[in-house]
C-alpha cells in the first residue's frame, strides 16, 4: 500500500501567535518604560520626549494600512523594532 503524503500546512500567521497578540508584549512593556524615564533611556537610548518628537516627524511615513488578513504594525512599535535592530 501507498503511503498517502500528508499535506504541510503554511501559515502566514501561525495559530499559536494568533491567539496572544504581540501588541500586547509591545504595548504592556513601553508603558511600563513610559513611566521610568531613566529605563526608557537605558532600553531606547533616548529620551522619551526624543522618541516622541521622532515619532512625529515619521509616523506618516511608518503607517501602514489594516487589512482583512491582519492588523497593521503601530508606527510607535514600528520604530522601536527599527530602533531595536
Amino acid at each position: 500500500k501507498f503511503k498517502q503524503r500528508q499535506r504541510q500546512h503554511h501559515f502566514w500567521i501561525h495559530p499559536i501567535l494568533r491567539t496572544c497578540s504581540g501588541y500586547d508584549h509591545f504595548a504592556t512593556l513601553f508603558e511600563e518604560l513610559t513611566r521610568h524615564e531613566d529605563k526608557f533611556f537605558k532600553y531606547f537610548r533616548m529620551s522619551l520626549t526624543t522618541f516622541n518628537e521622532l515619532l512625529s516627524l515619521l509616523q506618516d511615513r511608518l503607517k501602514r494600512q489594516d487589512t482583512i488578513m491582519r492588523e497593521s504594525i503601530p508606527p510607535a512599535e514600528r520604530l522601536t523594532e527599527q530602533q531595536l535592530t
